[in-house]
């Protein structure tokens, strides 16, 4: 009877212990849910592909949602548990807090093992408190135009350091293609408006072992294989089209000096025999950090200075 339903809050469960934990978790992530509360705590499952759960109209269901909910008003429609409606509450009681006048700031704590999605999920995370953030009386009439560093919002830069710290902190590890071999603890700032006005990011425990050497089935930091995706670009044409090269960061004549088919070739990014990964494309990762290392404002020469320190590494 009631066990066999399948319950999204695993405190409705009839009997709280591991096997009937287990199997509503199995049952919900065998029906596509891979979200279960429990209580305030939500609980996901990895299902290692893109899911559609993230798209605008999902994410402003779970705004107006929020928004009704934190002015008394119930809406009947019950949504699905994700990872927004944890966000949103944290957002929502910040808010009620600084309309009190009292200490209002929240955390989010984002754990589980290597491979469970705590970097997909923080991304996420950060995705809809900047868009809530965004200082706008209507959060979804922004400008979808693509930013640089003379207009960029807070919002466009606090997301666009993510290609940036996983250029030089993410790696290949045999369970995860985009494992983060180090810890952050990522501030955001809050006007007494609601409006987002800054953020910080301290990262910690790097990794540093994972330079010299990394295990078979492994790679090194995700940079020195975007460098290698770059270099071989430019020499073929037809790749170029997929790789928008910085023209000023690159000496074309011959990229950073590298050697062909640098990624087979040095021993510091070959030791783990893989080259390229399934489901992440070196070269446009390597478009994506040049266009945020400009969103950023960082200067062209100190952009370019890091990009050849690696390859000199």
């Amino acid at each position: 009877g009631s066990m066999n339903k399948v319950v999204n809050d695993l405190i409705q469960l009839p009997i709280l212990h591991e096997p009937a934990i287990l199997q509503a978790l199995e049952q919900r992530y065998s029906e596509g849910w891979i979200y279960t509360f429990n209580g305030a705590i939500l609980i996901a499952v990895n299902p290692f592909r893109k899911l559609s759960l993230y798209t605008d109209e999902i994410l402003e269901t779970y705004y107006n949602h929020g928004l009704l909910k934190s002015q008394g008003i119930e809406s009947h429609d019950n949504l699905d548990p994700h990872v927004y409606t944890v966000a949103d509450a944290a957002y929502r009681d910040m808010a009620n807090r600084i309309a009190q006048n009292v200490a209002a700031s929240q955390s989010i704590l984002i754990s589980g093992e290597s491979g469970a999605g705590k970097t997909e999920s923080t991304k996420i995370v950060m995705r809809y408190l900047t868009v809530v953030g965004a200082g706008t009386t209507d959060p979804f009439a922004e400008n979808k135009n693509e930013p640089n560093s003379k207009e960029a919002t807070v919002m466009d830069r606090v997301l666009q350091s993510n290609p940036i710290l996983e250029a030089f902190g993410n790696a290949r590890t045999v369970r995860n293609d985009n494992s983060s071999r180090f810890g952050k603890y990522i501030e955001l700032d809050f006007s007494a408006r609601g409006g987002m006005v800054g953020a910080s990011v301290e990262t910690y425990l790097l990794e540093k072992i994972r330079l010299p050497r990394h295990a078979d089935g492994e790679r090194n930091f995700h940079i020195f294989y975007q460098l290698h995706a770059a270099n071989e670009a430019s020499k073929n044409l037809e790749k170029q089209n997929d790789i928008i090269l910085a023209r000023d960061l690159i000496d074309k004549e011959r990229l950073w000096q590298l050697e062909e088919d640098a990624a087979r070739f040095y021993h510091y990014i070959k030791q783990g025999g893989i080259v390229e990964l399934a489901h992440l494309d070196d070269g446009i990762e390597f478009s994506r950090l040049i266009k945020a290392f400009d969103t950023l404002g960082f200067e062209q020469r100190d952009a370019s200075c890091a990009l050849r320190l690696v390859a000199a590494l």
